[in-house]
This record gives structure tokens, C-alpha cells and sequence, in this order.
């Protein structure tokens, strides 16, 4: 077994399903004032056109899809894909 050292600025990649946009705009305008929050089109310009995927630090993500006492809220987010680059991670011997 390998292990492999995880940094919360590491990224994440998502192929996320409309309910997993319509989730994270919920989160954001949960917390900020009015004039900071962004309609629904500002979270899907951020999926990358040509892998279809949205780009994410591990601590975002978590923060976005956690829910309370269970990660996630129970469900899993982004069709349970999450794509890690290796190369941002670091091996434990």
C-alpha cells in the first residue's frame, strides 16, 4: 500500500452535475453580503473546456460539500469523481 501526503491548497478535479453548481452557490450565498454574491453562470465558468472539469483546492471542496457532522451531507458530490494530480502530492515511505 502506498501512501500519499495530502496538502488542503492541493487541487481537486470535478466533473460536476448541475445540482452539484446549484449546491455550491447555495453554500457562498449562505455567508456573503449581497453585493458579493454571484449568480448561478459564475460557477459554471469555471468548468475548463476543454476536460469538462472544474478546478478546486481540497479545502474548498470540502468546505463546499461538506455538510455538518457527514462529508458530503451523505451524498456524494460531482457524479463521485475527484480527479488528483499526483504530482501535487508528496509520497510517505
Amino acid at each position: 500500500m502506498q501512501h500519499i501526503k495530502i496538502n488542503l491548497n492541493s487541487y481537486v478535479y470535478l466533473e460536476m452535475e448541475e445540482r452539484d453548481f446549484k449546491n455550491w452557490k447555495q453554500h457562498y450565498d449562505a455567508v456573503l453580503p449581497d453585493h458579493l454574491k454571484s449568480d448561478i453562470d459564475t460557477y459554471r465558468e469555471r468548468v475548463d473546456k476543454e476536460t469538462g472539469l472544474v478546478r478546486m483546492q481540497i479545502h474548498e471542496f470540502m468546505s463546499v460539500f461538506s455538510s455538518g457532522e457527514s462529508f458530503c451531507g451523505g451524498w456524494l458530490p460531482c457524479k463521485g469523481n475527484m480527479i488528483f494530480d499526483l504530482k501535487d502530492m508528496t509520497a510517505i515511505p
